[in-house]
């Protein structure tokens, strides 16, 4: 349980921590989240740059209110990272796929039979092209 003494140090800290009050502040931290990962990707390269500029005219057109063209930039933006993040996931599985087959396709000497039956038959499923389930 926890004592009155932390309770009360918590309260205090939380009371300063309120997040920016400027409006330059709020500004700065909202974008926070681009620094790193796939996000900051799409702001720092000016081919994608456009691309957002593009996908953000398709959805709300070229004479749109400046409020609407924000929140279409904010889609574009969002649907290209989506996008990439997609990508990078096809990538990976598709280059680790070679080693979770290899490792599969063989069982480890000490299986039991039942074990290596069910290889024998991911075998012959990667042999006849269709999908096989890991």
């Amino acid at each position: 349980m926890t004592s009155e003494r932390k309770r009360a140090a918590n309260r205090q800290n939380s009371a300063r921590s309120t997040g920016p009050y400027t409006a330059q502040g709020k500004a700065r931290v909202s974008r926070n989240a681009l620094r790193h990962g796939l996000a900051a990707i799409t702001v720092k390269d000016p081919t994608v740059s456009i691309e957002i500029d593009n996908l953000a005219t398709a959805i709300c057109g070229k004479n749109a209110d400046p409020a609407i063209r924000a929140r279409a930039l904010i889609i574009a933006e969002s649907q290209l990272t989506l996008l990439k993040a997609r990508t990078f996931r096809v990538e990976a599985i598709e280059w680790i796929s070679p080693m979770l087959r290899e490792q599969k396709s063989d069982p480890p000497p000490s299986a039991p039979p039942s074990a290596q039956g069910a290889a024998s038959d991911q075998s012959r499923k990667q042999q006849s092209g269709l999908p096989v389930v890991v």
